[in-house]
């Protein structure tokens, strides 16, 4: 009677896992006057598949007095005292962006251009710009199961 011969588990396949491809983010001011400003943000969406939905996270060195085309999700002071992070939420005409598209955001600002300094430290659904995707899982190596098998022979 030939040995037992041991059989492997299987082998999970991992998920894919869907990555941001690198995006960007332009801040622009647009109007002025002498105690603040309106700005912009762009954020694009460098992957290749569209987002139906969105959060979007930022710092900025001065408080926003006015929104739009996104709804401020929550506004907390810096821990150093110099600023404000910001997460902001699509709004029902922002909801969809498709691959390669962008949404813009604007926002106005009680403070002068001058000394109001930039956004910065953007994070679109949990990832920031510009970073790279996380590698895949790895794939796990067999093993044969525990325990010994008994051969029977002549």
């Amino acid at each position: 009677m030939p040995a037992p011969t041991p059989v492997p588990a299987p082998v999970p396949t991992p998920a894919p896992v869907p990555a941001l491809a690198q995006g960007s983010v332009d801040y622009a001011i647009t109007q002025t006057w002498g105690t603040g400003f309106t700005g912009y943000l762009t954020f694009q969406n460098g992957s290749d598949r569209p987002l139906n939905g969105w959060t979007f996270e930022f710092k900025t060195p001065f408080k926003l007095r006015q929104v739009w085309n996104a709804a401020i999700v929550s506004q907390a002071p810096l821990a150093d005292g110099q600023g404000y992070r910001y997460v902001v939420r699509d709004v029902s005409w922002t909801r969809t962006v498709a691959a390669g598209g962008s949404a813009k955001l604007g926002f106005n600002v009680d403070v002068p251009p001058s000394q109001a300094g930039k956004p910065f430290d953007f994070v679109l659904d949990g990832r920031p710009i510009g970073a790279p995707a996380p590698p895949p899982a790895p794939i796990p190596t067999p093993t044969p199961p525990a325990g010994t098998l008994a051969q029977s022979g002549p």
